[in-house]
């Protein structure tokens, strides 16, 4: 088996947990996730906030970005976070062009770092070794679970 057949293998399994993960989540999940109770836990403000830093590098130029384009210009809960997952809908179109959109930007690495800053890419880092427990109790906890395993598979990739 050659080198180009293992990384044709690696993508191919890649992207089925890709589907596997983006399958469950739906519009109800989205809808779910952004009814979490004042204030939210530590582990699902940081999903909310690796999610959109990944979309804003990605697929939506609508989110808000320091000056420097660096990182999310409003981390807060309540004024950035749950403002942009009012539009669930939206937030499901953009969880499904993710992966291709950082399929596209990582064949090109020159152009991958114009997209996606190591400012960001340190901030989601960060805030994903921040999630420590999530609290699989509760209504909207399985969406949590959801959202946090989605975003292993894409940071996997990345």
């Amino acid at each position: 088996m050659s080198a180009l057949d293992d990384l044709y293998k690696s993508y191919e399994e890649h992207a089925s947990r890709f589907s596997e993960t983006i399958s469950v989540i739906t519009v109800k999940r989205v809808h779910s996730f952004k009814s979490v109770k004042l204030p939210p836990l530590k582990a699902e403000h940081n999903i909310g906030l690796i999610i959109m830093s990944l979309f804003s590098a990605f697929v939506d130029n609508s989110i808000r970005l320091t000056n420097d384009k660096s990182t999310l210009f409003d981390k807060t809960w309540t004024t950035g976070v749950l403002p942009y997952f009012q539009n669930c809908g939206k937030v499901v179109q953009n969880l499904k062009k993710l992966k291709d959109s950082i399929d596209f930007h990582a064949s090109n690495e020159k152009n991958w770092f114009a997209v996606f800053s190591p400012a960001m890419q340190r901030d989601v880092n960060r805030f994903y070794d921040e999630i420590i427990d999530i609290d699989t109790k509760g209504p909207h906890q399985l969406a949590v679970v959801e959202f946090y395993n989605f975003i292993t598979v894409i940071l996997e990739r990345i």
